[in-house]
């Protein structure tokens, strides 16, 4: 294979897995990160996983001390508003499939429970009255404002200082992983790992389940 038809082959092969952030640059760091990869086999992946799990705990952690002075919000609160804030108007059952992948009698109580604290406001669906909307109210953009604040400190403090040189190349890949995955898991709500798997082998061979 001539280099010129391996390099288009590569950008081809990336732009159909990186739905996000198609750049040259990406697709450079990308190009040139992945042999070393290879070369450090499975259990580097089997390692970055279990990192990336204590990081999210970890950031988690840090979230909930940085709200300490903020009335009325918790770290899942934050989440919730910034996707009603991104989206405007939402239903209420799409939200929590969006946001969190949690059960449904979870996230309706916690809407609930913000609903009742006055951050958002919960309204029929003009088209289908059984459906509820929800949007945030003044205050629920005022709490978010200062929410978005106090976790730009700890984004700062946990990732931008720490991995500025690769930041871009490590967000495209992540988000490859939750374009992929968070649609089978909300979408088809597998029960077992068996059906997890299957659904990422039907994915994979371009016959997405219905």
């Amino acid at each position: 294979m001539s280099p010129l038809v391996e390099l288009i082959t590569a950008w081809e092969e990336f732009t159909a897995t990186h739905p996000f952030n198609i750049t040259v640059e990406g697709f450079c760091n990308h190009y040139l990160f992945k042999p070393a990869l290879k070369r450090k086999g499975e259990e580097t992946a089997f390692s970055l996983a279990r990192r990336i799990g204590r990081i999210a705990a970890i950031q988690r952690t840090c979230i909930r001390l940085a709200f300490q002075d903020i009335p009325e919000i918790e770290p899942d609160w934050y989440y919730f508003l910034h996707s009603i804030n991104e989206l405007e108007v939402v239903r209420k059952t799409d939200i929590i499939s969006i946001n969190l992948l949690m059960e449904p009698t979870t996230g309706i109580d916690l809407l609930n429970r913000m609903i009742k604290a006055g951050l958002l406001q919960e309204e029929q669906d003009e088209e289908d009255r059984r459906v509820r909307l929800l949007r945030l109210t003044s205050k629920g953009k005022a709490r978010l404002k200062k929410a978005e604040q106090r976790v730009k400190v700890v984004t700062d403090l946990l990732f931008s200082r720490n991995l500025a040189p690769i930041w871009s190349h490590v967000d495209d890949d992540l988000g490859t992983v939750e374009y992929r995955f968070g649609p089978l898991l909300t979408g088809h709500r597998p029960k077992t790992l068996e059906e997890l798997l299957t659904l990422a082998g039907s994915r994979s061979s371009g016959n997405t389940p219905r």
